[in-house]
């Protein structure tokens, strides 16, 4: 008789290892998702309750945006627009018991105009982001740009003055 098929020449051993090892990277794969995903979603967490803070506790009447300032105290840093339509920026602490903090625009140098300050002094350099801060209950505003140098900088000006407060300059290493 003749056979119509043909027969496996591939081991069975290893037919079962390479399922698992697809099952192995499957298991990887997930967890890596997941742990992104965590990661990404802590990033918002408490800004909710921040802004219920913003909004109860101070001047503020509408919630436009919100981030987050790690300096010696944790902030969430809630931006939006008073009754009268002015912008406002409004620190609440998260970590500590320390006080929330309200700043009208109406007396502050605006970010644009900081910014515009800072593009003129440093037309070389490639800006990478900018953040509201506060230190020493002096909002700031935090630059963040790769200079002429190649240095990773963090500047932080004042909203009240202008002025720097602080530079802090990163060199870039490979190891």
């Amino acid at each position: 008789m003749i056979k119509q098929f043909l027969q496996s020449i591939v081991p069975n051993w290893i037919i079962g290892t390479l399922l698992v090892i697809i099952l192995i990277l499957f298991t990887i794969f997930g967890f890596g998702i997941n742990l992104y995903t965590n990661a990404i979603n802590g990033k918002e967490d408490g800004f909710e309750k921040s802004k219920e803070i913003a909004l109860n506790k101070t001047a503020l009447a509408t919630v436009d945006d919100i981030n987050r300032f790690h300096g010696d105290t944790y902030y969430h840093v809630v931006s939006g627009k008073t009754e009268a339509g002015k912008s406002a920026y409004v620190f609440v602490p998260v970590d500590q018991d320390s006080k929330v903090q309200f700043y009208s625009s109406d007396k502050m140098i605006s970010k644009e105009e900081l910014t515009s300050k800072w593009r003129a002094n440093c037309s070389s350099c490639s800006l990478l982001g900018e953040n509201l801060a506060i230190e020493n209950n002096i909002p700031l505003l935090e630059i963040k740009y790769i200079d002429s140098k190649d240095f990773l900088v963090y500047e932080y000006f004042s909203l009240k003055t202008g002025e720097t407060y602080e530079t802090i300059k990163l060199r870039q290493t490979n190891y």
